[in-house]
């Protein structure tokens, strides 16, 4: 859509460049990303996602190692952990069709990292290995050990860096 996608600054106008595939709700996408016709919109010109339902889950912060980290717990106690880990220009927000189907199976961490959404944005650069370390903090603020990750591009990338700093942190 011309104000970009829910969750993300106006990007760029991505089309593809293949014509059997415009009309394509089904596509490949990368390993860990919750495949849909919703996202399919994201990547073919022309589709759109439904827009998300407002959260309705209270937005929390926390201070962790001097930066104040937002994030969103949903889905029920006591239910396997979940983490959404949002790609670069992006917030949590941008998950919210996931949060919405999988609430009910999994307690889901949806979060802001450095420097996105409503988490604070010091001075960078930031490192990927910054970025995983403060993943690990917040999971240590909330108790969480070993919880299911999902990462979208620079979100997938941070899982990447986190599992390599934390063997065995995650279960999936």
């Amino acid at each position: 859509p011309a104000g970009g996608w829910p969750g993300c600054f106006p990007p760029a106008r991505l089309a593809c460049g293949r014509p059997d595939m415009r009309r394509s709700r089904h596509i490949l996408v990368a390993p860990g990303i919750l495949p849909g016709p919703w996202l399919a919109g994201r990547y073919i010109e022309g589709m759109a996602p439904p827009a998300p339902a407002p959260s309705k889950a209270p937005m929390m912060k926390l201070q962790l190692d001097g930066l104040t980290t937002n994030y969103e717990p949903h889905g029920p106690e006591g239910a396997p952990w979940l983490v959404l880990s949002h790609s670069l220009a992006c917030s949590s927000a941008m998950w919210a069709p996931q949060i919405a189907a999988l609430k009910g199976e999994y307690r889901i961490l949806a979060y802001d990292t450095r420097g996105h959404g409503g988490t604070e944005a010091p001075p960078g650069p930031y490192t990927l290995e910054q970025l995983a370390d403060d993943l690990h903090a917040l999971l240590g603020a909330l108790g969480v050990e070993r919880p299911h990750y999902c990462g979208l591009s620079m979100g997938g990338m941070i899982g990447q860096t986190y599992a390599l700093r934390h063997p065995g942190g995650c279960a999936a």
